[in-house]
């Protein structure tokens, strides 16, 4: 038996739309956060409801029912369906859902390398 390994270049950039500034996505599970040491930089979200992301809030004030042991900060934005979250932030409504679907859209029909 005989083989060969070699490197490849990707030379092409992976375009990912709407996902682009997502670090995490449930897509219709949602996420749930477990410790009070979580720090997310960059958006995550669901096509889910809200109530299926859980222990984090965003940089627009949304609280998604967290508790004092599950306590996730997300350094941008989190992106759901309704109803809207907890705390000051307007989220969990049609401009968020919509926002959710195309990222997951996105990330779908990206190629992979």
């Amino acid at each position: 038996m005989t083989f060969s390994t070699s490197t490849t270049t990707c030379t092409t950039a992976v375009v990912l739309g709407a996902a682009t500034s997502f670090v995490g996505f449930g897509a219709g599970a949602g996420m749930t956060n477990q410790g009070v040491l979580t720090i997310i930089n960059g958006d995550i979200g669901t096509t889910g409801i809200l109530t299926t992301m859980t222990g984090f809030h965003d940089s627009v004030g949304g609280v998604y029912t967290e508790t004092t042991l599950n306590l996730g900060t997300v350094n941008g934005r989190i992106y759901t369906d309704a109803p809207p979250p907890g705390g000051t932030a307007v989220g969990g409504n049609g401009e968020t859902f919509a926002i959710a679907t195309a990222a997951g859209r996105d990330a779908l029909i990206s190629p992979r390398l």
